[in-house]
């Protein structure tokens, strides 16, 4: 799907080994969602905006976590973030063990329907 690689390139782009030190920490909190304004300075969509905030609360709280998690330690942990399609929402999270010559790294799999494809829990309401 388009609308995630693009979002998620550019997600690894900012959150791989390189670049994960000169992320500004205070962008991710767990008391606040990522404004909008926030994620069309960074070059995001309205379109893409719009797709990130249909996902459920719960899992958006659930990646803010892991994000938190990695941009909070010391050293930083790089983030991997993939998508696949799916029915519902999902989400999963994992991280490989850091090591003398390695920090590791968390990978966050995302899995949802297509942008415009209605869930059918939708009609019924």
């Amino acid at each position: 799907m388009p609308t995630a690689q693009r979002m998620l390139d550019m997600a690894n782009g900012m959150l791989n080994r390189v670049n994960i030190d000169k992320l500004d920490e205070t962008l991710v909190t767990l008391e606040e969602p990522i404004s909008d304004e926030t994620y069309l300075s960074q070059g995001l969509t309205r379109a893409e905006v719009d797709y990130l905030r249909s996902w459920p609360e719960s899992l958006k709280m659930a990646i803010r976590a892991a994000l938190y998690s990695a941009v909070r330690r010391r050293p930083r942990v790089p983030v991997t973030m993939a998508w696949a399609p799916g029915y519902d929402f999902e989400l999963t999270v994992w991280e490989a063990p850091g090591t003398r010559e390695i920090v590791g790294e968390i990978t966050i799999l995302l899995r949802s329907r297509y942008p415009g494809d209605s869930h059918p829990a939708k009609a019924q309401r």
